[in-house]
């Protein structure tokens, strides 16, 4: 499949890109003690791009009014070097991006002119533009989406949190405690959890049954299937965390969060995101706010309480929040759909079809081509094995039993089959 997703990887450019991107972060971190900079109630945001096609401009335009929504005293100039020889236009159609241009207030403009010490924040479009803001480091971002792996993506979904003052912040992260005990105290009684992930052997759901006095643990584009949500009479809590997935402006995103809007009003199941993401959805979906959950996630094995509300950092849904939530309500833990990766295989992992947006999968990929150009998905795959190792002995050490509904490539998962 010739697409930048399926592509042999060239190990040593994404290398380079590496390199790159840690040496810009590391100069940035350094600049932001150097200038105290905090990254909260920021209210003016300069979005350097110089020269771009109307194409660019309104996908850009359209990026923002998703990424950034409206919010009073917040505003985002976007520098050209050039006027435009057209007009903004709402009705402009995107290929890869679900519109937005008609649903916001105004709060983006251009300008031709701009004095950087006016704006707290600078997204830079380019990287090569980056030696114009050396004296400035500390208070830009990059949103190249042609740069590094998910340097462009994180800035789309989490930017927005830092709009908001601390005050503001604390009622998010109180929301987020109160929705949990909430989901704690309806589910604790409960002896088993089932964690059901995307692989192929996912469709094999119905050759199982699940207690009713059970936790269903469901995960991204699980959502999308109505039959298996009927046939485990529901979720009791989804989880998602992917930036490009989940938190963009493609086409992919927008209908998964179609999806879960769905299930969130017929079943009142609990959602669980990364806790900077929390306002961003709330902006665009505020019934949300009676079931959502944002968690933190810091460098330390946990399955998340009220007192000690966080899990471990992981690039991967099972082991971020699907196994610590199960684990945390239940001493017995099942998992259906966890197949690992074949070693033939050129992507992540093979889906199933009936977990995935199939028709929508190249929205992604032209939205966020770094995202997967940047992607060792060998190398990634070795990191989620070893952690999803140390995670369930992690478990056990604490007397959770973990299994294994289907055959897995995952050796963890191999000697755990029931």
């Amino acid at each position: 499949m010739d697409n930048i997703a399926y592509k042999e990887r060239d190990i040593e450019k994404i290398k380079i890109q590496e390199r790159k991107s840690i040496i810009y972060k590391v100069i940035r971190k350094i600049s932001r003690k150097i200038f105290k900079f905090r990254e909260n109630n920021i209210q003016k945001v300069l979005v350097y791009v110089g020269v771009c096609t109307q194409d660019e401009y309104f996908n850009l335009v359209n990026k923002f009014l998703f990424a950034f929504p409206y919010k009073e005293d917040f505003k985002i100039d976007i520098y050209l070097s050039k006027k435009l020889d057209f007009e903004f236009n709402d009705k402009y159609k995107l290929k890869f991006q679900r519109n937005y241009l008609n649903s916001q207030k105004n709060h983006i403009g251009i300008v031709h002119k701009y004095s950087d010490s006016n704006y707290d924040l600078v997204l830079i479009k380019s990287f090569s533009n980056i030696n114009k803001f050396l004296f400035k480091i500390h208070k830009t971002a990059i949103i190249d989406e042609n740069f590094f792996s998910v340097d462009e993506s994180a800035v789309y979904q989490n930017y927005y949190y830092f709009a908001f003052t601390k005050k503001e912040q604390e009622i998010f992260y109180q929301k987020s405690i109160e929705n949990y005990k909430k989901f704690y105290e309806k589910n604790k009684h409960k002896k088993k959890s089932y964690a059901f992930v995307t692989g192929p052997s996912f469709d094999s759901y119905a050759d199982f049954t699940y207690e009713t006095n059970s936790l269903k643990v469901i995960c991204n584009s699980v959502v999308k299937n109505d039959d298996f949500l009927e046939y485990i009479e529901g979720p009791d809590i989804l989880v998602f965390a992917d930036p490009v997935f989940h938190f963009s402006s493609c086409e992919y995103s927008a209908a998964f969060r179609d999806n879960v809007m769905d299930v969130v009003e017929k079943y009142k199941c609990f959602v669980m995101v990364p806790f900077k993401t929390v306002p961003l959805l709330l902006q665009h979906y505020p019934k949300l706010e009676a079931y959502i959950i944002g968690m933190h996630s810091f460098n330390e094995y946990n399955f998340p309480s009220v007192e000690k509300f966080y899990t471990k950092g992981s690039a991967n849904i099972l082991t971020l929040y699907m196994l610590p939530v199960a684990s945390a309500i239940a001493d017995k833990v099942f998992v259906l759909g966890a197949d690992g990766r074949d070693p033939d295989e050129k992507y992540f992992w093979k889906h199933s079809s009936s977990a995935q947006y199939d028709d929508l999968m190249n929205t992604v990929f032209e939205t966020h081509p770094s995202f997967f150009r940047d992607r060792d998905y060998k190398d990634y795959y070795e990191e989620h094995t070893t952690f999803l190792e140390n995670l369930i002995e992690f478990g056990e050490k604490n007397n959770k039993e973990y299994y294994s509904l289907t055959k897995s490539h995952f050796k963890c998962l191999q000697s755990r089959i029931c």
